[in-house]
């Protein structure tokens, strides 16, 4: 069994974890990127190596001037792209330690306030076990339990008188002569007709004995409106007597002395709110930052360092530079024979790195995806109110396999979701004992909400009786 907390901070550790694989494969990226940097640079020098070799003086400096034009271009748009995701990497790093930290800090918040609220219900228990004679708490409780237990009779009647409808109003609606002169009011004052009308009506109103139908499906259409309001009155008067039960608990805690406690709970949940909200927002800046780094990612592909290789190939491509290369490997001369094979092997190596970095940047876009995909699962599972101390999950070791699964790319988050809902459960609040309201023992409301299931919500049961009689078959 984990609890709903404790899963929650297993999504946070695997998110770090996986933030922390992304930025080894961004220092990857900018290695790799230097590194063909250099290697491109070093092919643009044994280019002039050759020229100067192998062309006239004049002929060699036109293309070390074109050389150094396209290099200078190139390694300045290759710099600004590496800056640029240098820094986007480096905020991207300080939001994640920050956003980690308010994340501690808020679950350190939850759990001052967890203790508080023990406190207040370990005396909230003692009171209740004061209060098992008193005559005011004693009354009130069989108020609410009389209550319930006519609510939930009035409840059990409309419902049957509901069903009694659709059954017994069978017989009427399915005789089409019947139906046509109920539709129209005959026999009310709401009929209108004229006096051919009227005749014929009057016909089929005997053939079909209407006069004697009429006030039976009359009163079998009323009877459950009538039924439901009535309940409704019922359920209205078991919360009057749930409030009064809680008044007379409330004053009783009270005068235990509940209220230090209750000046304590309130500073921690606001310290807990305050910390949450400033938790949420260094999310959504580190969200911000993810969506910028992926952009950056991505537009390398189209961006500077790209323009940059297609300047310095365009220039490598020009038939003179492809003739010099050509006239060198037809010449005995070993000197250039080296350059040639020395540009051969720099080819080679610069399209390794590029492969290196493509590489490089998929996986980290990958991951970047997964990661994203997990972390959208956290916020659901927030919203869903299920990082709550009284929620808890019974298939601790499948979580745990599952979140490790989506993160490595084997499942998606429909999956993590089926296991989360499959070993859903709620525990016993703290503040939940003595069995609740009309039988067991005393059941003693919280302050400020204590007591309420996730995000506020009560699980309260509706129901009780009353000696309410319609009469009839109902």
């Amino acid at each position: 069994m984990i609890s709903g907390r404790d899963t929650l901070a297993a999504f946070d550790s695997a998110i770090t974890e996986a933030r922390a694989g992304e930025g080894r494969l961004d220092a990857v990226l900018a290695s790799a990127t230097a590194e063909a940097q250099r290697l491109r640079s070093e092919q643009t020098d044994a280019y002039r190596a050759l020229a100067r070799l192998r062309l006239d003086a004049i002929a060699a400096q036109a293309l070390d001037t074109r050389l150094d034009s396209a290099e200078r271009r190139a390694l300045q748009l290759m710099e600004t792209a590496r800056k640029a995701l240098s820094d986007l990497s480096a905020r991207r790093d300080a939001a994640t330690a920050e956003a980690a930290r308010l994340d501690a800090d808020q679950r350190a918040a939850e759990t001052d306030l967890d203790a508080i609220e023990d406190e207040i219900a370990a005396l909230a228990r003692h009171t209740a076990d004061a209060s098992g004679h008193d005559a005011d708490w004693q009354a009130a409780r069989d108020r609410l339990a009389e209550a319930e237990r006519i609510a939930d009779e009035a409840a059990k009647k409309a419902a049957t008188a509901t069903a009694d409808r659709v059954t017994k109003g069978a017989p009427y609606e399915g005789d089409p002569l019947f139906m046509y002169l109920w539709r129209n009011g005959f026999g009310t004052a709401t009929y209108r007709a004229g006096n051919v009308a009227r005749f014929f009506d009057r016909k089929v109103a005997a053939l079909v004995g209407y006069q004697d139908a009429r006030p039976n499906y009359a009163m079998l259409i009323e009877i459950p409106a009538r039924l439901a309001e009535h309940a409704e009155r019922r359920k209205a008067e078991v919360e009057a007597a749930r409030a009064a039960l809680d008044a007379v608990e409330r004053s009783k805690l009270e005068a235990a002395g509940v209220g230090p406690l209750d000046e304590r709970r309130a500073a921690a949940l606001a310290a807990r709110d305050r910390i949450a909200a400033a938790a949420k927002l260094a999310r959504d800046h580190l969200a911000a930052l993810d969506q910028e780094l992926e952009l950056a990612r991505s537009g390398s592909d189209k961006g500077g360092y790209a323009e940059a290789l297609d300047l310095i190939a365009g220039e490598l491509a020009q038939d003179d530079i492809r003739d010099l290369l050509a006239a060198a490997a037809r010449t005995p001369d070993a000197k250039d024979d080296r350059l040639v094979r020395r540009i051969a092997e720099l080819a080679d190596a610069i399209r390794k790195c590029d492969a290196e970095i493509a590489e490089t940047r998929a996986r980290a876009r990958e991951m970047a995806g997964r990661r994203g995909e997990l972390e959208t699962v956290r916020e659901d599972f927030r919203r869903r109110g299920w990082d709550q101390p009284q929620v808890a999950f019974g298939n601790e070791r499948i979580i745990g396999e599952m979140i490790g699964g989506l993160i490595g790319g084997a499942l998606s988050s429909p999956d993590l979701w089926r296991v989360l809902t499959e070993g859903y459960t709620t525990r016993p609040r703290h503040t939940d004992y003595g069995g609740g309201h009309g039988g067991g023992g005393p059941r003693f409301p919280m302050p400020g909400g204590m007591g309420d299931g996730p995000r506020g919500g009560t699980d309260r049961p509706s129901g009780g009786n009353d000696g309410f009689r319609t009469g009839g078959g109902f």
